[in-house]
This record gives structure tokens, C-alpha cells and sequence, in this order.
């Protein structure tokens, strides 16, 4: 059981002026932490860098702030 796919908004993308390291190191860190407390069972972890602040990534994709992302933006995720 447990649920197939875990998505894991970074959000203030935009005060770290969307640098793709800042992104790097949240995700390496929340990564850590989830096999250190043996929090496997959550499937497929996402990663997805966002600006709340700015509304950039949660309903149209990035663009050029942010060359290095190739993902989709939150809502693709949602949906």
C-alpha cells in the first residue's frame, strides 16, 4: 500500500534567484532525510521548483528564468 508518487514543491525558487544548485541542495536534503528515516514507502518522489511569491512554475511553465529545469510546472503534476 502507500500512496504511488509524493510531490515535493520548492518553493521561494525566486529569492534564491532560481539558482539550479539551491534547487540541488533541497532536494539532496529532503532526499537524505527521507532514507535516513526509512521513508520509502512513498513511490516516486518529485521535485518541483516553484515561486509562490511570483506564481512562476505553478500554472505555466518556467521559461527563461530557469533554462536548466526541464520539468513541468506544478499543475502538470496535479493533474
Amino acid at each position: 500500500m502507500g500512496p504511488k508518487k509524493l510531490l515535493v514543491v520548492v518553493n521561494k525558487m525566486d529569492k534564491a534567484e532560481w539558482e539550479q544548485a539551491s534547487f540541488e541542495y533541497v532536494k539532496g536534503e529532503v532526499s537524505a532525510f527521507f532514507k535516513e528515516e526509512n521513508l520509502s514507502n512513498f513511490g516516486e518522489v518529485i521535485f518541483v521548483p516553484v515561486s509562490a511569491m511570483t506564481g512562476e512554475n505553478i500554472d505555466k511553465p518556467i521559461g527563461e528564468v530557469a533554462p536548466w529545469w526541464k520539468g513541468g510546472c506544478l499543475f502538470d503534476y496535479l493533474g
